[in-house]
């Protein structure tokens, strides 16, 4: 839109300069032509003399034509003024510049007859024109310039939001400025936000709500298997596994439901390197840490959240890959990175894409496929991300990034607490 506008006004500015300068047509240049022409009538009645006085302290000269000395104006206006005199009963004459003497000299018949000097017109400004057209393009530029800024501005900060709403799970208010247009436009926005985070609450409410009450019977279809008979101790032992997969399912269902809040949890500042030693102690024999040498890396972020992402990662690294499954982290230029790879095939490069939708893999693996979104949530809600690498016949890696935040708190959290 500048570079339009712009273009626009540098256009009409030059077709300003072609019709008043450069047009051999111009009104300007046929006045000129009339008072060179009335100046050429007055020399040939007054040709004795040898000087006229004018009111403004120049004068009119009078000189053989054979004894001026000058060049050619190289003014356009001159020339197509030339033009019009040529037209105006006097073909033959001509112009002389003395620039030093600032003198313009009519000559009607050369090279003989006489030469009548006049002082040139005084330019509108004393800079040239193409200073002054420099002038005109670089004002209307500048104003082109606020005034598309005036209107994007409001535009830009209606981008900002909409992309801060896309990467929070909180609602997000609209700056609502700008033209008209832009300012209905925002409102609607901001009725569609208000809309779509109410229909997610509406959804995590249900989802929570049936996931926990579905608790209560199977719990009491658990304690009946229980008192089921010795002889039917076949049918009691896959009763029991069942119940318990549907309870753990039910449990994945609760942990994504929740986990698009940050339930209160404050952030504290993390020894990493301390807190993921800890924490691959508890996943047992089949899980190896790879920390870098150098001081400690201090994170300020949820304990809780952070426990819940790796377990999700550690778990699916068993469950659909091969141990032992390796953490590691890494200190990236303005965050930190952690890594959870496996040592199983990887899995098929066009699966890749899907990885983190829910349900997409649900019943893979004996899971629900809600695993990787439950992850996904919780790092928007950290401000990280994940990315996955499939490293054909050596596994899957599952990287995050966490950023470091502007102002890292003092209160570090044991390295046993998750």
């Amino acid at each position: 839109m500048f570079l339009l506008i712009g273009g626009i006004l540098l256009v009409s500015q030059a077709a300003i300069y072609w019709y008043f300068i450069l047009n051999p047509d111009n009104p300007q240049a046929r006045r000129l032509a009339q008072n060179w022409a009335q100046v050429l009538a007055l020399g040939s009645q007054i040709g004795s003399q040898k000087a006229i006085p004018l009111p403004n302290a120049a004068a009119i000269e009078f000189r053989p034509a054979s004894r001026i000395h000058g060049v050619p104006p190289s003014s356009p206006l001159y020339r197509n003024a030339l033009h019009f005199l040529h037209g105006m009963g006097w073909p033959a004459a001509r112009l002389a510049e003395n620039r030093q003497q600032k003198i313009l000299w009519l000559i009607a018949s050369p090279p003989r007859g006489i030469a009548i000097g006049i002082p040139p017109p005084e330019p509108s400004s004393p800079l040239p024109p193409w200073v002054r057209l420099g002038g005109i393009v670089m004002l209307s530029l500048i104003g082109a310039f606020l005034t598309v800024r005036q209107l994007t501005l409001p535009l830009s900060r209606l981008i900002s939001g909409v992309m801060a709403a896309r990467e929070t799970e909180h609602p997000v208010v609209l700056p609502v400025s700008g033209p008209a247009d832009l300012r209905r436009l925002a409102v609607h926005l901001n009725n569609a936000l208000q809309d779509l985070d109410e229909l997610w609450k509406e959804r995590e409410m249900l989802l929570l709500g049936v996931s926990h009450d579905l608790r209560t019977p199977l719990t009491r279809m658990r304690m009946l298997a229980e008192f089921l008979p010795r002889e039917d101790a076949a049918i009691r032992t896959d009763m029991i596994t069942n119940l318990r997969e549907m309870d753990q399912i039910i449990h994945q269902f609760l942990d994504y439901a929740r986990s698009g809040s940050g339930s209160g949890e404050d952030s504290v500042t993390l020894d990493l390197g301390s807190w993921l030693k800890a924490f691959a102690e508890r996943q047992g024999p089949g899980t190896v840490l790879d920390l870098p040498p150098g001081p400690a890396i201090l994170l300020k972020t949820g304990p809780v959240s952070l426990g819940r992402i790796l377990q999700n990662l550690v778990d699916n690294a068993r469950r659909h890959g091969t141990p032992p499954v390796l953490v590691s982290l890494d200190r990236a230029k303005d965050g930190v990175r952690i890594s959870v790879r496996d040592a199983g095939p990887g899995i098929d490069p066009e699966i890749l894409v899907r990885l983190g939708t829910p349900f997409a893999f649900a019943g893979q693996g004996g899971g629900t496929g809600l695993g990787l979104a439950t992850v996904q949530r919780i790092l928007r809600r950290l401000g990280g991300r994940i990315s996955f690498r499939n490293f054909p016949g050596k596994g899957l890696e599952a990287r995050i990034f966490l950023p470091f935040p502007e102002e890292a708190g003092q209160r570090a959290t044991p390295p046993g607490q998750l």
